[in-house]
């Protein structure tokens, strides 16, 4: 008869062991974050723009969907001049996107002054365009 006092009391105890495992009512996990990426380029918009559909295809590739896991911001200077660029760089860094994906190297100098702390990644730069030489980045190790 002193098996149902010992049994009651194990039972008593290890009740809350089960209610631990279950999860506890609070708010909603946060959904993950977006990525912003400002798209810089010369040339006319994305349907025309064999730059800006392989980028957005190399990202899908790479399970980057837009509406879905990142969000771009594109600016196309059709006449390619430099104030437009500048224009266009200091508006991507308004808007505080995560990166700027710049595509030539006069679009690359427009971002430059335009802030020095977003990331920045330079797409088809000329030829004659030296990085480091130009001040576009601080070494080819650590661009």
């Amino acid at each position: 008869m002193r098996r149902r006092p010992l049994l009651v009391a194990a039972a008593a105890l290890l009740a809350p062991c089960g209610a631990w495992a279950q999860p506890r009512p609070g708010p909603t996990p946060a959904p993950a974050k977006v990525t912003r990426i400002g798209f810089l380029s010369s040339g006319d918009r994305p349907g025309d723009n064999p730059e800006s559909l392989a980028f957005i295809e190399g990202l899908r590739d790479r399970g980057y969907v837009v509406g879905q896991n990142i969000a771009i911001e594109c600016r196309y200077s059709g006449e390619a001049s430099d104030e437009q660029f500048r224009r266009f760089a200091a508006e991507l860094v308004r808007l505080e996107v995560d990166v700027i994906f710049a595509v030539s190297s006069t679009a690359t100098r427009a971002v430059r002054p335009a802030t020095s702390t977003l990331p920045v990644v330079a797409l088809a730069l000329d030829l004659e365009t030296d990085p480091v030489a130009s001040g576009l980045a601080r070494s080819l190790a650590r661009p």
